[in-house]
This record gives C-alpha cells, sequence and structure tokens, in this order.
C-alpha cells in the first residue's frame, strides 16, 4: 500500500477518532485498510481514500475494523478494590448518603467487561440497580451490540479468581450468558468520546472509568480528553485510569488521590492550566516524544532462546507464504487469536528469518497476556530487521512499562532513525 495513503488514512482516523498511528503501528492501520478494500471491492488505495472521503458511514467501517478489543472481567483487580473502598466511605448503605442513582460512566467500555465487572462489585456489596446507575460508552458499534448481548467465551475470564462466574453467569457450552440481574445495572451507548455533540452536560458522573484510552493518543488529544472528562465529573467525584495511564499530564484538571492510590484521581479545586491551544507550550519536546501502549505490566528477566546468527533473506519466499501472513494479520485483528497464531507459526516454519511474522507473533503473545514471549518475538522481529519499526516501538513501550526509561529511549531513538531512513 502506497505510504503516502497510508499517512493519509492514518490522518483520518486520528481527525475521527484521535487514534495516534504509531501506538498501533501503521501494519496494523495497512491491514484493516487491506480488510475493507477487499469488503468494498476496491483495488487502489487512492480510490479507498476517495470512497472514505465521501462514504460517511466508511471511516466508521473502517474504525470497527482497525479496532482490537483486549478486555476481560476484573481486569486490573486493585482498581475496583479502590472503587469499592471509595464507594463504602462515601456512599455507605447505612445512610442516607447513596444518591437516587449513584452514577457512573464506563468508556471506552469496549465489549462490556468493565461495566459488567462494576455491577458484578456493587451488587455483591448489596448495592442495588435503583441506587447505581452505570453508562457504558464505546466508539464500536459491534462492541456495543456484543455487550447488549452479554454472551462471552473463556477469553473473557483470566486470572485466579473467577468464583463471580458462578454466581453471575449461566453456562451454554462454550458460552458464558450474563444474568438479568447485573444487565440491569448498566445502559450501553454509541458514542465518540471526541465528537462535538458527546454528552453536552456538565458535573454528571459521581466516577469515570477511563481506563486504557489515553494510551492511544497524542499529547495535544490526551489534554482535549482530560477537559471533557473534568466537565463530566462531579466536584467530589473520581476519575479512574489505567495502569498505564497514571504518568499522563492532565493540565492540573486532576491530582492522583494519595489515600486511594494511583489509579484514582481527583478534580484539582484550581487547575494550573486551560486546556486550549493556547497552551501547546505546555508540551516540551520530551514529552511530544513520549509514546504509550496499553498495559504492560511485568517483570520481564528472559528474554527468550538465543537467536540463530542473522542470514540474508531470501528473495523467493512464495507469494503464498506472504499471504499466509496477511491473513493472520486479519484474524488478529479481528481478535481471533488462535487462529491467528496458528497461521503465523506456519508461516515461521517456512520462513524462520520473517520479521514480521516475529512481529505479530509478539503482539499475538502481548494481547494474550504472555508478556515474556512478547518481548522475545519482538527481539527476534528487530534482529531480523533492525528498522522494523513497529517492533522497536513496541519494546521500548514495554521497557517503559518495566521502569526501564534507559532501554525505552533507545529502543525510541532506533525507531525515530528507522522512520527517517524510511521517509527519505
Amino acid at each position: 500500500m502506497p505510504a503516502i495513503s497510508n499517512k493519509l488514512i492514518a490522518q483520518r482516523l486520528k481527525e475521527a477518532m484521535g487514534l495516534h498511528s504509531e501506538t498501533v503501528g501503521m501494519i496494523t492501520i495497512s491491514s484493516a485498510v487491506e480488510q475493507r478494500m477487499r469488503k468494498t471491492g476496491i483495488n487502489s488505495p487512492g480510490e479507498y481514500l476517495k470512497i472514505l472521503d465521501s462514504q460517511t458511514e466508511e471511516i466508521q467501517h473502517l474504525i470497527e475494523t482497525v479496532i482490537i478489543p483486549e478486555t476481560w472481567f476484573f481486569r486490573d483487580e486493585p482498581a475496583y478494590e479502590r472503587l469499592l473502598q471509595y464507594i463504602q466511605a462515601h456512599y455507605p448503605l447505612d445512610n442516607a448518603n447513596v444518591p437516587p442513582a449513584l452514577r457512573i460512566l464506563s468508556v471506552p467500555c469496549s465489549s462490556g467487561e468493565e461495566a459488567y465487572s462494576i455491577a458484578m462489585l456493587l451488587h455483591d456489596h448489596g448495592y442495588n440497580p435503583d441506587q447505581v446507575s452505570i453508562d457504558a460508552i464505546d466508539i464500536s458499534q459491534t462492541l456495543i451490540d456484543k455487550a447488549i448481548q452479554g454472551i462471552y467465551r473463556q477469553h473473557s475470564f483470566r486470572g485466579n479468581n473467577t468464583k463471580f462466574r458462578g454466581r453471575h453467569f449461566s453456562a451454554n457450552g462454550d458460552d458464558y450468558l450474563i444474568k438479568k440481574e447485573i444487565k440491569s445495572y448498566v445502559n450501553f451507548t454509541q458514542g465518540n468520546m471526541l465528537a462535538k455533540d458527546f454528552y453536552p452536560g456538565h458535573e454528571i458522573y459521581n466516577i469515570i472509568f477511563c481506563r486504557n484510552l489515553l494510551i492511544y493518543f497524542d499529547t495535544e488529544t490526551q489534554a482535549e480528553v482530560f477537559s471533557i472528562l473534568n466537565r463530566l465529573l462531579k466536584k467530589d467525584g473520581i476519575l479512574v485510569l489505567g495502569h498505564a495511564e497514571t504518568s499522563h499530564k492532565s493540565l492540573g484538571l486532576f491530582s492522583q488521590d494519595n489515600e486511594l492510590g494511583a489509579y484514582i484521581n481527583r478534580k484539582s479545586s484550581s487547575p494550573g492550566l486551560e486546556t486550549t491551544g493556547k497552551n501547546k507550550k505546555y508540551f516540551t519536546k520530551k514529552h511530544k516524544k513520549k509514546i504509550h501502549n496499553k498495559t504492560l505490566h511485568t517483570n520481564l528477566k528472559n528474554p527468550g532462546p538465543a537467536i540463530p546468527a542473522r542470514k540474508k533473506q531470501s528473495a523467493t519466499i512464495s507469494k503464498d507464504n506472504e499471504a499466509l501472513l496477511e491473513k493472520a494479520f486479519v484474524l488478529a485483528n479481528k481478535g481471533e487469536l488462535d487462529k491467528a497464531m496458528q497461521i503465523v507459526s506456519k508461516h515461521l516454519g517456512e520462513d524462520r528469518f520473517s520479521s514480521r511474522g516475529y512481529y505479530l507473533m509478539g503482539l499475538i503473545h502481548d494481547a494474550d497476556g504472555n508478556f515474556e514471549q512478547a518481548r522475545a518475538s519482538m527481539k527476534k522481529a528487530i534482529y531480523l530487521n533492525p528498522d522494523n519499526i513497529e517492533a522497536l516501538i513496541h519494546l521500548s513501550l514495554m521497557a517503559e512499562q518495566r521502569g526501564d526509561i534507559s532501554e525505552s529511549e533507545r529502543m525510541r531513538d532506533r525507531a525515530e532513525r528507522a522512520q527517517n531512513r524510511r521517509d527519505k
């Protein structure tokens, strides 16, 4: 796919949903575009760009294709423990402090696991649907439809604590259907947080969960999101961010709660800066260079087995094997990780020097929570191709999450140099 069309389409995605291409990699975006081109019967990226600009529904189709949902019930349990601690302290059941509806927002809600986790938590501690109202919003209508349906597979249940499944789900073969009493807590709606008409009201919510969204935005879009969250949150409310987002700058609009921990943020009584274009000077060059990705909380010690001496990649790799890899990318983008892994393993069996193959394998391991394997695969990818920008960026992100800032910056600098060489 031509680089110019690639960049223009990535820019359209940024304008529509705030997505910063470096956080997911251009390969992911290219794969989504190629999938939409096949769906629409278009062979030319330039023609697809015209369709994207002329048909308003196509950008939504592309958004649906590029989104790779990665969530599960009670993901990052300490956040829920802090939430319960806050609610029980401020809205105890034994007095009149519980408002007519304790209003909670989950955005983005993906396929509903987070919103339903909140509902199950509060239900198990005596709060009923008359006391709690949870609004769950996501840009993807497909994910909203899945959330409303409330049917989940084993992939949505991870960790050692899955006792809640027996209480709140009905099993049907490999499917688990969430019970109606939990569904009654949650209102699902499709919506774009960056749209001008997104929830025009002020100070609506007591609690907002906005986890693993900021990591996909550049600093200016992050500032816009913080401004929206500040508008929607009540003065005494709390904002719950993701593990990888606790270091993000909120322009003085929020501050961490020292008692409840790094996940929990409160509205600042006197914000130091306005979130307008006038304050672009707030973002230093160093801050702009910093990149983030989804949560990667692990302590990686073993980079994996040694890689054999690098050889020049054969120019006669079969077209069928390349097509096999593209199929694996498409399946991974659709969330069919097991199938994608089977295919990429077959691809690597035929071409053990495929940098892109090891990069995709790393992404799949990462999505499955296998962080050591993810890191090992990414290292193989850049060993075979030192200019694999996406793998370098991903390794930079993983190093940042481990607290290895020196390694993170080194990988980031390598990625920038590789990008400069690619652009020449």
